[in-house]
């Protein structure tokens, strides 16, 4: 999964489609309602996702402190 996640990062998650964003959230157990702000929303939390995904590691206390 997190190598999907990656690819999806890479390629930017605009350039999914709808069926892929869809499909994308699905695997990943996400809602994946219909309707007016349907994409928006499955954008936002798949969003969400590959922060927490690909940035897990990264202690919090370094990105609000990073002097830098």
């Amino acid at each position: 999964m997190q190598s999907d996640d990656r690819v999806i990062k890479e390629e930017g998650l605009d350039n999914l489609t709808d069926d892929e964003l869809r499909g994308a959230c699905r695997s990943r157990g996400m809602r994946t309602p219909y309707g007016e702000g349907a994409v928006t929303f499955m954008r936002k939390q798949l969003q969400e996702w590959l922060d927490l995904s690909l940035n897990r590691y990264r202690p919090i206390h370094e990105e609000c402190c990073d002097t830098s």
